[in-house]
């Protein structure tokens, strides 16, 4: 049970650690122990003690949750962009190369090169001017 109340008291001093500067304890005439940001103004209590609340910098409130949110997507949106424009760059390469050569040469994830034959290349330079279409379009 104590172990519980020790936990609510440090639940209640991290609460109130953001609206207040101190948290004042007293114990009353029942022998309850009592916890506030506010002075107590009871007659019947004869000591408050003064805890000194240290602002923690871990506690964000909800606006700056909030920008930081906004920060981290635009940062987000960014790099897709970026990553974007890097397709597009790559898939408009790819179009003037097979647009340039009828032969042209793949080297695969072996290692080996090979020629593409013109149907090979056909459906190569499809993909490319689809990537383009994708990539490549104004939003």
């Amino acid at each position: 049970m104590r172990f519980i109340r020790f936990g609510f008291i440090v639940f209640l001093l991290s609460a109130y650690a953001s609206a207040a500067d101190k948290i004042y304890s007293w114990v009353d005439a029942k022998g309850v122990t009592h916890f506030s940001y506010k002075m107590p103004s009871a007659n019947d209590i004869s000591e408050v003690t003064t805890i000194a609340v240290k602002k923690n910098s871990a506690y964000k409130t909800l606006a700056q949750v909030n920008i930081e949110q906004r920060n981290t997507q635009r940062s987000m949106s960014a790099e897709l962009d970026r990553i974007n424009e890097d397709n597009c760059v790559t898939a408009s390469k790819n179009v003037k190369i097979l647009n340039a050569f009828s032969t042209i040469t793949q080297q695969g994830k072996d290692g080996q090169v090979i020629t593409l034959s013109k149907l090979q290349r056909d459906a190569q330079l499809e993909l490319a001017n689809k990537q383009v279409d994708f990539f490549c379009r104004k939003l």
